[in-house]
């Protein structure tokens, strides 16, 4: 009787606890990774969350650099993570002269790609090019598309803010308005994330002091748009937080719902020490995935039959046990 007891509790157990898929999602890192020391323990710090895929928003060059500088940057990323790894193009990505497309399709592979995993669909655009091409590509993968999982849109810019709009295509922003985009679209879109820097929407752009109106303690923001639920989340520059601090997202999923934690990286502190930084606050993340794993497994039909079958085995139990006495 104990060894059954025990066995249907593990098998609960893992239901209830399994690790479910995450995801993790980070932009404009020129800046705030911008040594290979720097990056190397970003990239250990991920690998510690063992994320289902890594998704980087733009930016991850400044464009100033070497052909072979900018190469190694991109093979630092795929290589060293051990998660699937995917980009989208930001304007620094593919500014100057000699560092246009063709670079960045030789070392990416592709522009616009369509991602499907269990949890969602996600869909990697090009934010920076003409409106008709973006909405061409999404008709292009229309027949893919899974209606029953979230489907989430991954660029670089603001698509869905008019405050800032480029006048030419591959630019530093969008060219189109938003609702232009909405009203061509042919399926359902249900988020946008986005990963330009938080300085254009919360820093000194626009200030004549250095230190003024600096926000230095963003991770993302959200907006809601035309029924669309957006994000935008990207590093900083190099003043503040945004000097020792590198913030990413990490997503997760509760019955088609998005849940994002916000998650930060201190780069001060040695490759050794900030793993074990990243181990602390993983414990947090991790009692936060439990809590969501129990919500999820309360909704899920497979659970309850679980519950049910195994309250009729020890039924049964107690009867044949019953009958033998």
């Amino acid at each position: 009787m104990k060894k059954i007891t025990i066995l249907l509790f593990i098998l609960l157990s893992h239901g209830l606890f399994a690790n479910k898929p995450s995801y993790i999602i980070f932009g404009h890192s020129y800046k705030c990774l911008n040594d290979t020391n720097k990056r190397d323990l970003f990239i250990k710090n991920l690998n510690i969350e063992s994320p289902n895929a890594t998704f980087i928003l733009g930016d991850i060059i400044q464009g100033t650099e070497s052909l072979n500088e900018r190469t190694n940057i991109f093979n630092e990323f795929k290589n060293k993570l051990d998660s699937s790894t995917y980009f989208s193009v930001g304007n620094h990505d593919i500014s100057g002269p000699e560092y246009n497309y063709t670079f960045y399709k030789d070392n990416v592979g592709y522009i616009n790609k369509l991602i499907q995993k269990e949890e969602a669909d996600f869909i990697i655009i090009n934010s920076l090019i003409e409106l008709k091409k973006i909405i061409s590509f999404l008709k292009e993968i229309s027949p893919k598309i899974d209606s029953s999982t979230p489907n989430i849109i991954l660029c670089h810019s603001r698509i869905w803010d008019d405050n800032i709009i480029s006048t030419h295509p591959l630019k530093h922003d969008k060219t189109f308005i938003f609702k232009n985009f909405t009203t061509a679209l042919p399926f359902k879109i249900d988020y946008i994330i986005t990963g330009n820097s938080p300085g254009q929407y919360f820093g000194n752009q626009f200030s004549s002091t250095e230190n003024k109106n600096i926000n230095n303690n963003n991770i993302f923001w959200c907006d809601i748009k035309d029924g669309i639920i957006c994000y935008s989340t990207g590093m900083g520059g190099t003043r503040g937080i945004s000097k020792n601090n590198a913030p990413y997202i990490e997503l997760s999923f509760v019955e088609n719902q998005l849940i994002i934690t916000p998650k930060v990286l201190n780069l001060k502190n040695s490759v050794s020490d900030s793993v074990k930084a990243s181990k602390k606050i993983d414990i947090k993340s991790n009692f936060t995935k439990i809590k969501i794993h129990i919500v999820t497994a309360l909704y899920s039909i497979y659970f309850w039959i679980g519950i049910v079958l195994s309250i009729i085995l020890l039924i049964c139990i107690g009867i044949i046990k019953k009958t033998r006495i």
